[in-house]
Parts: structure tokens; sequence; C-alpha cells
């Protein structure tokens, strides 16, 4: 397993990834692009055997991280990817920011992941994502 820090040049590994894993809600390529093209945004990625199995983006600021997406291949959940990017990911917090996302409410696998490194839910979008799902905003601060 390798983490790294992923280029344009693994754009169609990430886009196959946000098809499978957010359908509906996954973002464009021209999304994809635009967000490598901020230079406050980065991509991450572990790596099995050269294959792309789990990546996550993050957009940084001052004051948060803030953590976009973390998605795994299908064929690679349940093998502690996203738990090991997820770890990787909050070493990169420094001093004073805190660690920020939005979570599906009924994402139970993912919100309890986060929990697992200490998050909490601060408040809730209701009817946020297409589907009619809720947002549960979660915060990490150390």
């Amino acid at each position: 397993m390798q983490i790294q820090k992923l280029s344009l040049q693994n754009l169609d590994e990430i886009k196959y990834i946000f098809d499978e894993q957010f359908q509906q809600e996954a973002w464009t390529q021209k999304q994809i692009i635009d967000s490598f093209n901020n230079s406050s945004t980065s991509f991450y990625g572990v790596f099995q055997n050269q294959t792309l199995v789990s990546f996550a983006s993050i957009l940084i600021s001052p004051d948060d991280v803030n953590l976009l997406h973390i998605a795994t291949l299908n064929a690679y959940k349940k093998n502690g990817y996203a738990r090991t990017l997820l770890k990787f990911l909050l070493g990169l917090k420094e001093h004073n920011q805190t660690f920020s996302l939005e979570v599906k409410s009924k994402n139970k696998p993912a919100i309890c992941l986060y929990e697992s490194f200490g998050f909490k839910t601060l408040h809730i979008r209701k009817r946020y994502y297409k589907d009619g799902d809720d947002a549960l905003c979660m915060f990490l601060s150390i």
C-alpha cells in the first residue's frame, strides 16, 4: 500500500472512482480538472499493486482543512484504505487548523470512520444532497 499526491495523470482513475462511488453526486471531469487547477485543492491516493484503489480530495485554507471527498473502489472496501488515507490527511493539518467535512446522514460506515477519529457533528444541512439526504457537518479540532 502506497499513498501519494495525485496529478492530472490520474484523472481517468479518479473519475472512475467518483462515478462508482458517488453516482449522481459524482464530479464531472471538468470539475476535477478545475480542482487540480486550484492551488488550495489537493488529491491524494492509495495504490495497491499500481492500481489507484482509494482517493481523497482536500481544500486547505489557513484555518481549516476541508475533506471534499474520500472514496474507495467497491472491490477494495473494508481493507482499511480509507482509514489509512484519512490518518495520513490528518497529519497534514497544521496547529490551529480545524478539519471539516460533510457526509450523507445515511452513510453509516463513513460516519463511524469519522467518529473513530474524534469528529463531531456540529450541524445538519437538511436535504442537502440531490437524493434528498441530509448532510452532517462534522469537525475535528486538536
